[in-house]
């Protein structure tokens, strides 16, 4: 009853400020925007098979592959949407992806990374990806604001594509809006090379992208 109460108050004051026309073309974006979504990405990949730098930080840190349960929990305490999208989250537990994390010496995390691979649901195309054998998807690289600036994102990237190519994989990719500067030099600095720019369409219950995903990760 409130929601609705608020929606009636909203569609008055448009009424009142902009008229007829102001509220039909409002009620038509908010229509339009229910059955319509567009966003885009630079894809990234880096090929495993060149060799790999391993950066330090600026600090003293331990990097962790083995406690995915700790890492997890990391990340979902930042409460950040695009950090702990519940699909990804899940279909992350049920196919045993990678949650690695670094720590300081006092046992404090201070940056994590999840990898994936095999199927992947990606929030940002609402929809699982299968990712051939031998190739991995990064989903996100997080540091605190208050630990920035120290080198740990470039540390936590070489030490788990490091881990990656020891377990025999071939290549990692990512995608990063083109908004995020820090997230494409910190990836570019560890030999991610840009290789195209995707937009995602979704059309009532039709979903595409431009180009095809199928065309880009092979």
């Amino acid at each position: 009853m409130e929601k609705r109460k608020r929606w009636f108050d909203k569609a008055r004051r448009i009424w009142r400020e902009k008229g007829i026309f102001g509220l039909l073309r409002t009620g038509f974006l908010i229509l339009f925007q229910a059955f319509f979504e567009s966003n885009s990405a630079i894809w990234f990949e880096r090929d495993l098979s060149q060799p790999i730098k391993k950066f330090e930080a600026k600090i003293p840190l331990t990097f962790v592959s083995d406690s995915p349960q700790r890492g997890l929990a990391w990340f979902r305490s930042f409460e950040l949407s695009y950090l702990v999208h519940p699909k990804e989250i899940q279909t992350g537990i049920e196919e045993k992806h990678y949650f690695f994390y670094v720590h300081k010496n006092d046992g404090e995390i201070v940056g994590g990374r999840w990898v994936g691979y095999g199927k992947v649901y990606i929030g940002d195309f609402e929809g699982v990806v299968n990712f051939p054998e031998g190739i991995a998807f990064n989903y996100n690289v997080y540091v605190p604001p208050a630990m920035r600036g120290l080198g740990i994102a470039s540390y936590l990237i070489s030490c788990s594509i490091l881990f990656l190519k020891h377990k025999g994989y071939k290549k990692v990719m990512c995608h990063i809006p083109k908004w995020n500067k820090a997230s494409i030099k910190a990836v570019t600095r560890c030999g991610f090379k840009e290789i195209k720019y995707v937009r995602f369409f979704r059309l009532f219950s039709f979903k595409f992208t431009v180009p095809s995903l199928n065309k880009i990760i092979k």
